[in-house]
């Protein structure tokens, strides 16, 4: 018995070495200039991770949990079909297959191995770190961009000051302010507290040209005020929200003059539905993304359905690993944004069953919410963030980088049961579901 419970412990640590990572990679990387290639040793502890799932017998909470894992496996079953029509080379598969999968076996490896205690305890650091955060940028934004060495979307505070710590720094923001905003509307946080968290983290995406931030500020808002009980306390925070954002966005057109206007509802549209794209130079923007890539790619109707193969577009630091698709079409940028590469390399059939995952999952969370079978604030939590996973999809490529492992620790939190799962033979295991066949 002792043993098995220390073998526990041991998966426990191992996710959470893996959640930790995307917070510690620029501590190891850019201050103490440790090589990048350091975050690969993620790669070891999922790896680790899909092991221990498939040679334990380790049990779901309930049939939500187990339809979840059957569209995942659904969505990774398909991908050699678009390989094996557009043969390449299997290290372009594997490298896909990488790119994608990991961030499915820390979902289920939270469930499995993850206790609910530990992971409260983790959300409890996100305030602390959210208060690191700003004295961070502050010093970014006051020395080194007076320097012009850093600008807006190079501002990451903990997440560094690379390529894509903005992505880090958005979900980062939206986690900490939908977890603060839930405990205050469910009367587990003052309006003082709550007030404060919601203003930092605005006043940081003023400073970092997290310009999206803001519209998902007021969507959070929003869908924590539909999913929880009516209450006064809400009109506080709507009110003090609308009034955050309004000197918020009043900050970033001081601070960048080019951004006056930005905001007006006219403005927005015409950015997300520019026909020159992204950057005005005839690339994908993010409405556009998936219909172009299906016009100028996909033509025929089974590379529609199933796209040109897993791994058949992407790149990576490693050139041996940059496929001919994106050297030739990289200007496109298209693996901007996860809805193009989705499409591309898995078609249709991929895209749909990616999204359906976090649209099962949020109702998989209301129902234990309503059946009073998790907690209340994780079920309110990961609904909220399922929904905005998919505007991630056509926002940018955070869903694949590893940034998502926040996304993912946070939507596996309805499904971390109080009872240990060994008790509940009709959930099945990983291998039992899977294969039909006991382990």
């Amino acid at each position: 018995m002792n043993i098995r419970l220390q073998r526990k412990s041991v998966w426990e640590w191992l996710v959470l070495f893996v959640l930790a990572m995307p917070f510690a990679l620029a501590f190891f990387t850019e201050l103490l200039g440790l090589p990048s290639a350091l975050k690969y040793t993620v790669d070891i502890g999922w790896a680790v991770l899909l092991l221990g799932l498939l040679a334990n017998r380790v049990r779901l909470p309930d049939r939500s949990a187990a339809g979840l894992l059957m569209l995942a496996f659904l969505f990774f079953a398909l991908t050699p079909i678009g390989v094996l029509t557009h043969f390449q080379s299997p290290l372009y598969y594997l490298w896909g297959l990488r790119n994608n999968l990991r961030f499915f076996v820390f979902f289920f490896a939270c469930i499995c191995f993850l206790r609910e205690e530990r992971a409260a305890q983790c959300l409890g650091l996100l305030d602390l770190l959210l208060w690191i955060n700003l004295p961070l940028v502050l010093y970014q934004f006051f020395t080194l961009d007076k320097e012009g060495i850093y600008f807006g979307d190079y501002l990451g505070g903990i997440f560094g000051m690379q390529v894509g710590c903005n992505g880090y720094m958005n979900i980062f923001l939206m986690i900490v302010v939908a977890r603060s905003v839930l405990r205050y509307m469910n009367h587990q946080e003052c309006l003082l507290r709550c007030g404060i968290n919601c203003v930092i983290a605005l006043l940081i995406a003023a400073i970092s040209e997290l310009k999206v931030f803001f519209l998902e500020f007021a969507a959070i808002v929003a869908l924590a005020s539909l999913i929880t009980r009516f209450s006064f306390r809400k009109l506080w925070i709507i009110l003090g929200g609308i009034l955050g954002m309004l000197v918020a966005i009043r900050m970033i057109y001081v601070l960048f003059p080019a951004f006056d206007g930005w905001f007006r509802l006219d403005r927005i549209w015409d950015t997300i539905t520019s026909e020159k794209g992204y950057t005005g130079y005839n690339d994908m923007n993010r409405m556009t993304a998936v219909s172009m890539s299906l016009d100028r790619f996909l033509l025929s109707p089974w590379e529609k359905l199933f796209g040109l193969g897993l791994g058949n577009c992407d790149y990576a630091n490693f050139d041996f690993l940059v496929t001919p698709f994106y050297r030739a079409n990289n200007k496109l940028n298209y693996s901007w944004f996860s809805s193009a590469m989705l499409v591309l390399e898995t078609g249709l059939a991929g895209l749909v069953l990616y999204v359906l995952f976090f649209v099962v999952l949020y109702f998989a969370a209301h129902g234990r919410q309503r059946r009073k079978q998790a907690d209340l604030l994780h079920c309110q939590l990961a609904r909220i963030m399922a929904l905005m996973c998919l505007v991630l999809i056509l926002y940018n490529n955070s869903l694949r980088m590893e940034s998502a492992y926040m996304i993912f620790f946070i939507l596996s939190l309805p499904f971390l049961g109080r009872e240990r799962r060994e008790d509940c033979p009709d959930r099945g295991s990983i291998p039992e579901i899977i294969t039909g066949e006991e382990s």
